[in-house]
């Protein structure tokens, strides 16, 4: 039995049940839906290969392509069975009176499913009714569960990811009870908090229950569960930079203007910053409901098999928490138990009459907290890479999710007119709206000015095509300056500018091929060379370039890396401008350039490349320093061996001068003592010239004699000292000796000579 779906999303697949019976019956089983997606898909426009989703103007209603009229056509073939009768059932809500015991009558208003009898045709507008607003509806929920998908397949580093839900109450019971007991049965509050996490490289998956005999289920259970997780994963040693809560949009118990007041408050409590995001309206079933579903089986076998006896909240806790927790590696599972009166409900500066109401906060789907009593609300959730990274770069999606915009929960203390009061108080953004720049980018190649009036004699501006049909259907083309076409038949259906224009390519993420997302935008310049193919070639052939230059530009960035893409930014241009053109062909409109803009990298990315430059600067600035010192070095060695010839030089030439002139010494010495000598013989020749040599050496012998021991300590002596006459008799027969032996060698050389 499945229960708690959406009553929208019930509706159509009743709508569908009936029609689909109809069908059979008829003969016509290929016309049958299969389910309440395809039937909505038969309203909107094919969706491109680019996109998951339809395009928004489309979900909106505000495409003039398409509508809930589309059925009438799917469904031509039974055009001659439309007034036969067909059943269906629906769900619609029956008011019943009971009379309570005091007499008094009591109405009540229940939804109850009814089944109803009318002509097919009347059963189609009821479906299309609701197809209006299912197709808005429908992509809000799938947006939002694909966001959830998203963020927890890439958790980031540092956040937490927390997923909240009231489930039903457990109700205690007992296999054998007494009779009457069932009349007074005690009710559990049961409220998992479903928790991802990184711990190192793994995500993981914590389940935490909160059990309590506290049945009201209200804003300040949900902040108390809340807070109680983050500060015990904290406790834990976990460091969270980010919190992103999921849940449903319960205005009394998560989307209320009490949890927009803890929400902006969310720093002063916990820490860290939080934001608050809304699955789809009716369609909040998440993790939540299949824990809650598994602890309430095992305990409901565990009463049946007389294993445990569950009588309130602290016996559901004890038996949970010794038979149901759970704590392997990426998967977790714990219980709290909540005391009666634990969860504080008197707080006066969060509740009190001068909070203000978000005013659509139904159409709102992510808030996060500024600062106290200061929130910012979005129209939907987003977690692609500028969103993550909170750099300041444009949402990827903000046409999808809308801008950002700032809502002060508090009312002024001075009564203001209506017109100062949304002056001053209301929303304003707080960062660009994407919006109005894709519009006019996909506007700016076909004017879609309000098209001319047919005057018969037309004046077509120069650098303009005005595209003429007839009778429907194409006739020509009319020329710049004077034209002629007829009246009412002829009708000017498109008008083509051929001026080159520039399109904005709105930001995009590429992956590397060597695994680095970057973040990039771009200017697209065109021009209609083929006015016919433009107006006739593709239904919004500018969306259509735009989306080519995407994805080409992923293609292209994905086959080289990251360390190439700046230098190859050139053939990247060329690469995607011959794929465009390559495509556009058929559609009549030329890429003149592709010029890329702008890249982002991510920022750890940017650090490391960073670091990188430094660290190649550094090596640089060491390889310079080396080869100065290096040179250094050079020029002293040079220096110290030029010093040392130079010094060598120096001293050769000193020793050659110190010998010339120590030779001209011993020259002069010489001939000074020829001379003496010479002098000395010519006295010897005369008259005493014996006694003077003998008193001249007596002189010397006694002179000699007063130098003893002066420079050494060792003497010797003759024996006879003190004879000097002895002495200088001896010194001149020594020198008469060798006075009569030259004489001789003299004498003998004469006669040589003579004889010769």
């Amino acid at each position: 039995m499945q229960s708690c779906l959406c009553e929208f999303c019930m509706k159509i697949f009743l709508y569908m049940e009936g029609i689909n019976k109809f069908l059979i019956k008829k003969g016509h089983r290929e016309l049958t839906l299969k389910n309440p997606g395809s039937s909505l898909d038969l309203t909107l426009c094919p969706r491109t290969n680019a996109n998951y989703f339809h395009k928004l103007q489309c979900i909106e209603r505000s495409c003039r392509n398409c509508g809930v009229d589309l059925i009438n056509k799917y469904f031509e073939p039974l055009k001659n069975c439309m007034d036969e009768l067909a059943e269906w059932s629906i769900w619609s809500k029956m008011t019943d009176e009971y009379v309570q015991s005091d007499g008094t009558l009591r109405k009540v208003t229940k939804w109850r499913p009814v089944n109803k009898e009318g002509p097919f045709n009347e059963l189609v507008t009821s479906m299309q009714k609701d197809l209006e607003k299912f197709s808005l509806h429908l992509f809000t929920a799938n947006w939002q569960q694909q966001q959830f998908a998203d963020l927890k397949q890439g958790l980031p580093c540092n956040w937490l990811l927390l997923v909240s839900d009231f489930g039903q109450n457990f109700t205690c019971h007992h296999q054998d009870e007494i009779q009457g007991a069932h009349w007074a049965r005690t009710e559990v509050t049961i409220h998992p908090v479903v928790s991802y996490y990184r711990d190192k490289d793994l995500i993981v998956k914590e389940s935490m229950f909160f059990l309590s005999n506290d049945l009201k289920h209200d804003g300040h259970a949900s902040q108390h569960f809340q807070t109680k997780v983050i500060y015990e994963l904290a406790n834990r040693g976990h460091a969270f930079t980010k919190v992103i809560s999921f849940s449903d949009g319960c205005a009394a118990q998560y989307k209320g203007k009490l949890n927009f007041v803890d929400l902006s408050f969310s720093k002063e409590d916990t820490n860290v910053s939080i934001e608050r995001h809304y699955f789809g309206s009716r369609h909040g079933k998440g993790p939540c409901d299949a824990e809650i579903g598994v602890v309430k089986k095992n305990a409901t076998l565990a009463i049946k098999r007389r294993v445990a006896i569950i009588s309130d909240a602290k016996g559901l806790f004890l038996w949970a928490k010794e038979y149901m927790t759970k704590a392997e590696p990426t998967s977790k599972r714990t219980f709290f138990l909540v005391e009666q009166g634990e969860i504080n409900r008197d707080r006066p500066d969060r509740s009190n009459e001068k909070i203000r109401s978000l005013q659509g906060s139904r159409s709102v789907h992510a808030v996060r907290g500024i600062t106290p009593y200061n929130i910012a609300y979005r129209k939907r959730s987003c977690f692609c890479f500028p969103c993550r990274n909170s750099d300041g770069s444009q949402c990827l999606h903000d046409e999808i999710c809308g801008s950002w915009k700032v809502f002060k929960l508090q009312k002024q203390n001075v009564v203001q007119s209506q017109s100062n009061l949304e002056a001053s108080l209301d929303v304003s953004p707080i960062c660009s709206n994407s919006k109005a720049t894709l519009e006019h980018a996909q506007q700016s190649v076909r004017q879609r000015s309000r098209l001319p009036i047919n005057t018969v004699i037309l004046f077509v501006p120069q650098q303009e095509a005005w595209v003429i049909e007839r009778f429907g259907k194409f006739n020509q083309i009319l020329q710049p300056g004077l034209n002629f076409i007829l009246p009412v038949i002829d009708g000017i259906k498109y008008v083509q500018s051929l001026k080159e224009i520039a399109i904005d390519v709105p930001h995009q993420a590429a992956i590397t091929l060597d695994n680095v997302t970057l973040t990039m935008d771009a200017v697209l310049y065109l021009k209609v060379v083929d006015p016919y193919k433009a107006s006739y070639g593709v239904e919004d052939p500018e969306y259509a370039i735009t989306q080519l230059a995407q994805t080409t530009m992923r293609s292209e960035i994905g086959k080289i890396a990251l360390d190439t893409v700046f230098r190859e930014r050139e053939s990247l241009n060329i690469a995607i401008v011959d794929a465009i053109n390559h495509a556009s062909n058929a559609w009549g409109i030329k890429c003149m350039r592709y010029e890329i803009r702008d890249m982002k990298l991510p920022t750890k990315v940017q650090e490391a490349m960073q670091t990188q430059v430094e660290a190649e600067r550094k090596k640089r600035a060491a390889i310079l320093e080396s080869e100065g010192i290096r040179e250094a070095e050079i020029n002293v060695a040079e220096g110290k061996k030029k010093s040392r010839i130079l010094n060598s030089e120096a001293h050769r030439a000193e020793q050659i001068n110190q010998a010339e002139g120590e030779a001209e010494a011993i020259l002069a010495k010489a001939r000074a003592r020829a001379a003496s000598i010479e002098l000395i013989s010519d006295a010897l020749a005369k008259e005493n010239g014996l006694n003077a040599v003998s008193m001249n050496i007596a002189e010397q012998y006694v002179k000699a004699f007063s130098n003893l021991a002066k420079e050494s300590n060792t003497v010797v002596l003759p024996v006879n000292t003190n004879d000097v006459s002895g002495m200088v008799t001896q010194a001149l027969t020594m020198y008469k000796a060798l006075s009569k032996e030259n004489s001789q060698q003299l004498q003998v050389k004469e006669i040589k000579d003579q004889n010769s």
